[in-house]
Formats: C-alpha cells, sequence, structure tokens
C-alpha cells in the first residue's frame, strides 16, 4: 500500500490448476459437496470451459480437497449453493484456498451431471427453510463432464463482442448432451449485456 514499505510474498506455481467444490448448506451446521471442477481454461480472467472432476488431481488429495471446503462452511453455518475456489499445485501436490462464492455459478450443470442433482431446485428448497433433501452418503459421483460457454463474438477483431440477429441456431443433441440457452433462430443479440449465450455440457460414463 502507498507509504507502507511492507513487503508481501507469494510463492510461484509454475503448473497451476483453478479447481473449485460445489457446496450446499442448509444453514443448520449441515453441508454437503458435490465434487469439485477444474475451471483452469480462463481468458481475460473469465472462465470458458469447465469440467468436473479434476483429472489432474489423485483421490487422496480429492477427499481432503472436499473436506476442506465442507468444514468452511460448515463452521459458519454457511446457508445456500456456494462454492470454494482453490489453486492446486500440480509439483507441490497441494492446494491453497482463494475464496467463496456464495451463490450458484454458471458453471454448476458439470456438477449437476456428474452427481445426478438439480442443485437450483435444492437451493430454492433451502432458500425456503427446508432442510437438505440428501445425505452425504446419497450423492454418488459417476463419469466426467465438461462444459463449454457459447459466445456471441468476433474472433476476427480480438473476440470483441458481436451483438446482432441469430441468422441461424441448431442446437446439438444425444445422450449427455445438455444445452442451456434461451437462443433461438431470428433473436437478437443485444450489445448491453454480456455475451454468452448459452452453455453446452456433455456428460459421458
Amino acid at each position: 500500500a502507498f507509504g507502507d514499505g511492507t513487503l508481501f510474498m507469494e510463492r510461484f506455481v509454475p503448473e497451476a490448476r483453478h479447481v473449485e467444490v460445489q457446496l450446499m448448506g442448509d444453514g443448520k451446521g449441515q453441508v454437503l459437496h458435490f465434487g469439485e471442477r477444474d475451471c483452469s481454461v480462463q481468458r481475460r480472467y473469465q472462465k470458458l470451459i469447465e469440467e468436473a472432476p479434476c483429472a489432474a488431481m489423485p483421490d487422496h488429495l480429492r477427499a481432503q480437497l472436499h473436506k476442506s471446503a465442507v468444514d468452511l462452511a460448515a463452521s459458519v453455518n454457511y446457508r445456500n449453493a456456494g462454492t470454494a475456489e482453490f489453486l492446486f499445485d500440480v509439483q507441490r501436490q497441494e492446494f491453497y484456498f482463494i475464496e467463496v462464492n456464495a451463490r450458484i455459478q454458471v458453471e454448476h450443470p458439470v456438477s449437476e451431471m456428474i452427481a445426478g442433482f438439480d442443485l437450483v431446485q435444492e437451493q430454492i428448497r433451502i432458500a425456503g427453510g427446508a432442510d437438505l433433501s440428501v445425505k452425504q452418503e446419497d450423492i454418488k459421483l459417476n463419469g466426467h463432464a465438461i462444459e463449454c460457454r457459447i459466445n456471441a463474438e468476433d474472433a476476427e477483431r480480438d473476440f470483441l463482442p458481436s451483438p446482432g440477429r441469430v441468422t441461424r441456431w441448431q442446437p446439438p443433441e444425444g445422450p449427455g448432451i445438455r444445452l442451456d440457452s434461451h437462443m433461438s433462430e431470428g433473436a437478437m443479440i443485444p450489445p448491453f449485456y454480456d455475451s454468452m449465450v448459452g452453455k453446452l455440457i456433455a456428460h459421458g460414463k
């Protein structure tokens, strides 16, 4: 800070992954986790591709990561959907706390896909004062899911937002495919909001 000569040092992490744990708390000390997501593919500090689980993390560290996130949320009687974010040092096999986001995040569908659980529905139930509808042992994480954000951008202009009318929209279909979008053929993409127009999620076992 200005006028303060204190030097703050951080360890350099040459091979890092941005990993986050999906949480749900009832405000009474009960907190569930729905596995972790790897959100390392980013541009301009914004996540572009998210996957679950994190393929680079060994199982023994994965269990420690989940426990650390759950214990943190439970210690404050957290109530809501939330995400605990960590930096995973692949070389040292250590993880470091970054922050907690007290909301449902854009990338939550990959957690829903591997858990087979509707996080938004549970969030609404909790907001209405209900208890958690499941226990941790009821949550079985299966397979692998990847989410790709679909942005209306112009690749030839350094990926600037590209508002305008959608002339063709052909959503993908098939087993394990999910598309979260309001978009349709002929719709207008306004210049006033975020350029993201959809999220494509694929799940396989």
